[in-house]
C-alpha cells in the first residue's frame, strides 16, 4: 500500500466509501454507508487505494455490520498506524430489521 508523508501536518481525514454486503445473519443484502476517521501520524492513504481494498474485501462479501467495521478499522489501523480512527457504519434498507449505525 502506498503511504503518503504527512510534511503537511494533516490532523485529521474523513473518508467515505460505499459497499454492498449480505447479512450473514438475516441473509438480505443492505448498503453500508462508511465513514472512517483517522488522525494520521507519520503517514496517509492512497484514497484510491483504499477504496480499491473496501471493494476487493467488504462489497459483495456476506458480513455482518459489526465484521465490516472491525475489519476496515483493523486495515487502516495495521496499515497506516494512525494517532486514532473510527470506523462509523450506516445501514439503511436493509428489509429484515432497522436502520443501523455501529462504530468502532
Amino acid at each position: 500500500m502506498t503511504k503518503i508523508d504527512n510534511f503537511q501536518q494533516i490532523e485529521e481525514i474523513r473518508m467515505y466509501p460505499r459497499a454492498f454486503t449480505k447479512c450473514e445473519i438475516g441473509g438480505d443484502w443492505y448498503e453500508n454507508d462508511l465513514e472512517i476517521v483517522m488522525r494520521p501520524s507519520d503517514c496517509y492513504p492512497d484514497y484510491m487505494e483504499v477504496q480499491d481494498w473496501v471493494m476487493k474485501n467488504i462489497d459483495g462479501k456476506t458480513l455482518n455490520i459489526e465484521d465490516v467495521v472491525n475489519d476496515i478499522y483493523e486495515f487502516i489501523d495495521t496499515e497506516y498506524h494512525p494517532y486514532s480512527v473510527n470506523v462509523i457504519d450506516s445501514i439503511k434498507g436493509c428489509k429484515t430489521h432497522f436502520d443501523v449505525i455501529v462504530k468502532r
